[in-house]
């Protein structure tokens, strides 16, 4: 039984940040997916896995990125030198929400009371502008980021420290991995955490459809199309700080 619900943050609740990465390949001139090659082939030992579980700081972790990208096999056909500070300004500038998919979080939480926490690969963000994804941790039971648990996603330590932030808000109710249900788009935080004995479901960004459909049987929910009688007038309305210039509702 499915009695809590866990969210992946970049690709779920928020557009993927691989966009920002493509782009910037196809300005460089770089082949598809050559950042990412770099990235999987440093590995635990790279910069960008040490940034995720907080031992670099963005600062920091610059020069490091920019000498792995220099020593990659990968070379911009445009002359132009690769800048991991561009990089992450790009990422960052990029970084906005899924309106469809906060609104199912609403929904979830609110409507239907399933409890719900964020569990995410992130940054320090001491060098760049203040993450975006903080306006929302108000909406969460437990919000845990790699760089604060010293862990990061597909390390299965990660969602152990998830799983025991959750049962110290609600102690009450005592839940095992088998009561949850986790939303990412990455395969291998998926299979991850499948293995400890969490529900998955991988989100696609471009099939949210099908994606929102599978969220509704495991849940034996009604998402999108719920009947507003069924609710309390307290209960029918919600509204989500963003930005300032923004509110999500619904």
């Amino acid at each position: 039984e499915v009695r809590a619900v866990w969210f992946d943050l970049g690709g779920v609740l928020f557009h993927t940040p691989f966009q920002a990465i493509a782009d910037y390949e196809k300005d460089l001139g770089l082949p598809e997916h050559s950042i990412n090659r770099v990235i999987a082939k440093t590995a635990d030992s790279g910069s960008w896995e040490r940034l995720e579980r907080g031992e670099l700081s963005v600062q920091e972790w610059i020069p490091l990125f920019d000498k792995e990208i220099e020593a990659s096999p990968f070379k911009s056909s445009k002359g132009v030198h690769f800048s991991a500070k561009e990089l992450m300004r790009r990422i960052e500038e990029q970084l906005e929400v899924n309106k469809r998919m906060i609104r199912i979080l609403l929904v979830i939480r609110y409507i239907y009371k399933f409890p719900v926490v964020a569990v995410t690969n992130n940054w320090r963000h001491d060098y760049t502008k203040p993450s975006d994804v903080h306006a929302l941790d108000h909406l969460f039971d437990a919000f845990v980021e790699s760089f604060k648990v010293k862990k990061n996603k597909p390390d299965p330590e990660i969602f152990k420290h998830a799983l025991n932030a959750l049962n110290k808000k609600l102690p009450q109710k005592n839940f095992e991995f088998q009561n949850i249900l986790f939303l990412d788009d990455i395969g291998r935080n998926l299979k991850a955490a499948s293995q400890l004995g969490i529900q998955t479901i991988k989100i696609d960004q471009r099939k949210l459809d099908s994606c929102i459909e599978q969220i509704e049987r495991k849940l034996n929910v009604e998402l999108e199309h719920y009947k507003p009688r069924t609710l309390s007038p307290n209960n029918f309305r919600y509204y989500v700080w963003y930005k300032p210039t923004e509110v999500i509702s619904w």
